[in-house]
């Protein structure tokens, strides 16, 4: 059976779009009720939109982007930080107490090259922004060798890439 939580958050998802200021006024009502029914103390949640302010959903917010990239490394696909430079001026915005001296990044890092790191591996994303070219050499010389035939037999047509795989 589902909690009266859980419900309330199905229907939080459910209208969370809606651009209609009364609608969005409702939303950040059915929020701070979820919130409450988490036991999110009423002080730690913002008025205007419902959101959780607390410590521990920074925390947690916090822990999901210092996970995420020490597993998968740091690139483009992160906006080249816009998207996690965004999700931190938004509490230093709401709560500057919780940032003051926290850095997200730096941080990641950290735990980046620890995680990828021990026993000797080396971070399996070659578009990793913290490893220098070193790191993917064994890629990188393999693609130098397919460009390499790929430029010494351009004069003749012969099989692609992929055909040579196969023969």
């Amino acid at each position: 059976m589902r909690s009266s939580a859980k419900r309330a958050a199905a229907m939080i998802r459910s209208h969370a779009c809606s651009t209609d200021p009364d609608q969005r006024t409702s939303m950040a009502d059915a929020r701070i009720a979820y919130c409450l029914a988490r036991g999110v103390d009423m002080d730690d949640i913002d008025p205007a939109s419902g959101y959780d302010r607390s410590r521990r959903a920074y925390e947690s917010v916090r822990a999901s982007w210092v996970w995420n990239i020490k597993q998968h490394g740091f690139s483009g696909f992160y906006g080249d930080g816009d998207r996690i430079t965004t999700a931190y001026a938004n509490w230093v915005a709401h709560r500057p107490d919780f940032t003051t001296g926290d850095d997200w990044l730096a941080d990641a890092e950290k735990a980046h090259r620890a995680y990828w790191e021990q026993d000797g591996r080396s971070c399996t994303n070659a578009h990793c922004d913290w490893h220098p070219d070193a790191d993917h050499a064994e890629l990188l010389r393999a693609i130098a060798e397919v460009e390499a035939e790929d430029a010494a037999g351009s004069a003749e047509p012969g099989p692609g890439v992929q055909d040579a795989l196969f023969d």
